[in-house]
Order: C-alpha cells, then sequence, then structure tokens
C-alpha cells in the first residue's frame, strides 16, 4: 500500500529532523543526510502515485494545481518562520519540532485516506 510507503518516507523525514537540530554535535550531519535523502526521494515519487490512486485522473490536473500552489506557499513560510524563530531564540531547533509535528499529523492523515472506486472515462 503505498500510503504506508509514504508514512514511512514522512517519519524517516521527521528522524532526518531530529538529526539536522542536533548539527551543532558533527556526527548528527551524517545522520541527517541518509534520512533527508531517502526521505525526499521517496516522497516525490510517491506524491503522483498517491493522487492518482486516491484522487483519480479526472481531477489530477486541479489537484495538482492545488497542491503545487500550497506547497508554493509553505516554501515562503517555512524559511521565513525558522529565520524568524532563529532570530527570536536563537537557534532552529523550535522550528525542526514545529515542522516534525506537522510531518507527523501528514503521517496520520494520508494514513487515513480512503480509495474511492473510479469509472474509467468512455472512449479509452
Amino acid at each position: 500500500d503505498k500510503r504506508y510507503v509514504m508514512a514511512v518516507s514522512f517519519m524517516m523525514l521527521v528522524l532526518g529532523l531530529i538529526f539536522l537540530s542536533n548539527a551543532q554535535i558533527p556526527w548528527c550531519l551524517l545522520g541527517f543526510i541518509p534520512f533527508f535523502s531517502l526521505s525526499m526521494g521517496g516522497t516525490a515519487v510517491l506524491n503522483r502515485a498517491i493522487q492518482i490512486e486516491f484522487i483519480g485522473r479526472e481531477s489530477f490536473g486541479k489537484m495538482l494545481g492545488i497542491l503545487l500552489a500550497t506547497g508554493s506557499l509553505g516554501s515562503v513560510i517555512g524559511p521565513t518562520l525558522v529565520g524568524w524563530i532563529f532570530d527570536t531564540f536563537g537557534n532552529y531547533q523550535i522550528g525542526w519540532v514545529i515542522f516534525s509535528m506537522g510531518i507527523i499529523l501528514a503521517v496520520f492523515l494520508i494514513l487515513k485516506i480512503q480509495r474511492r472506486v473510479f469509472d474509467e472515462p468512455k472512449g479509452l
């Protein structure tokens, strides 16, 4: 089930962020690299596969637009938020914890999505 693979991939991202939050310890960077790399590779492939399987082809373009727009918004807010956290508190750990909690929430949501039965478009 792709949902389980995605959940494992996201949990690997959380582990990577835990290592990253302790980057002042040199060996933690060595822990960050494999977890983060494998997670990003896994989610990049699984995103579209899960979208097709659980949302359907007829809504693929619309949903892709929504996902990319919200992802772009997160790409603006995330670094800005973590920069503010660093400027305010003097470290990045709070930001990584916040992101990790968001990812854990995403894992629960991914595991709860249900397959729908889609009618194949006529003529295929």
